[in-house]
């Protein structure tokens, strides 16, 4: 018989640069589905993209233009 395994995938990080911000569209679903608080998160991604950031809603923003590729990697070292 076969058996599946469940493999976790890190979910992907949709993002938008509008101005000099950069806003995660889907950051508190993100830190749902990592069981993780959104403000650890915050925390952890503002230290790691040197910029100063806020949770508004479902989304984040962050004072910095960082383009997703960015935003993912910052991610992937946050899970591990």
């Amino acid at each position: 018989m076969k058996e599946t395994v469940a493999r976790f995938e890190i979910p992907n990080i949709e993002s938008d640069i509008e101005g000099t911000q950069t806003i995660v569209r889907n950051f508190v679903q993100i830190s749902d589905k990592l069981r993780r608080d959104s403000k650890h998160m915050l925390k952890f991604f503002t230290k790691e993209l040197a910029a100063p950031g806020s949770i508004k809603g479902k989304l984040a923003m962050f004072q910095t233009k960082a383009p997703r590729k960015k935003i993912q990697q910052k991610l992937e070292a946050y899970v591990k």
